[in-house]
């Protein structure tokens, strides 16, 4: 039921803000002197607000390309999965404290190959979806 999909995608969302809202305007408060509070606030809510956006600006962006490419509105999707890899990924050497000039050349050939193989499977999507045999 679509209708049931929306109302859990509302609840989550709802239950992130709760968790992470009262945290931030706590956060922005203790951060500010009494008398620029105000300010503050405003100036985290406009920059909040910016950021929303453009992110949306961005994924309609990507969501018009993909689409017009065949393939549907996946692409905010796969640019949040790329994001979030790349994102774990420096995680990860900045923990570890590798200095990426470091990886070395076998490494760096099989992510290569990783990443074509993905294409590849992108394109045949895409090829499949022009042909009515795909997703729509």
């Amino acid at each position: 039921q679509p209708g049931g999909m929306s109302c859990a995608g509302m609840f989550f969302q709802g239950l992130h803000m709760a968790a992470t809202e009262g945290n931030l305007k706590a956060m922005v408060a203790q951060s500010l002197p009494l008398n620029m509070r105000g300010t503050g606030f405003s100036l985290f809510a406009m920059s909040a607000g910016s950021a929303v956006m453009v992110g949306n600006l961005v994924a309609g962006m990507l969501a018009d390309q993909t689409i017009g490419l065949g393939l549907g509105s996946v692409g905010p999707f796969m640019h949040g999965a790329f994001s979030t890899a790349m994102a774990g990924l420096l995680l990860v050497l900045f923990q570890l404290k590798i200095d990426p000039k470091q990886i070395s050349d076998d490494s760096r050939r099989k992510v290569s190959e990783i990443s074509l193989k993905i294409k590849s499977q992108v394109d045949s999507i895409g090829s499949e979806t022009r042909k009515g045999n795909g997703f729509a």
